[in-house]
């Protein structure tokens, strides 16, 4: 998705997150399980 980033969170674990820049906010989008697959 344009405009998300993602962190590993743990080796099983990724983190999809967008960073609102004016307001200095981080919203969570999802915690995927990396055995699943992300568009």
């Amino acid at each position: 998705m344009e405009g998300t980033r993602e962190l590993v969170i743990h080796p099983h674990f990724v983190l999809v997150y967008e960073v609102d820049s004016q307001w200095g906010k981080v919203y969570v989008l999802r915690v995927l399980h990396t055995a699943q697959k992300w568009p």
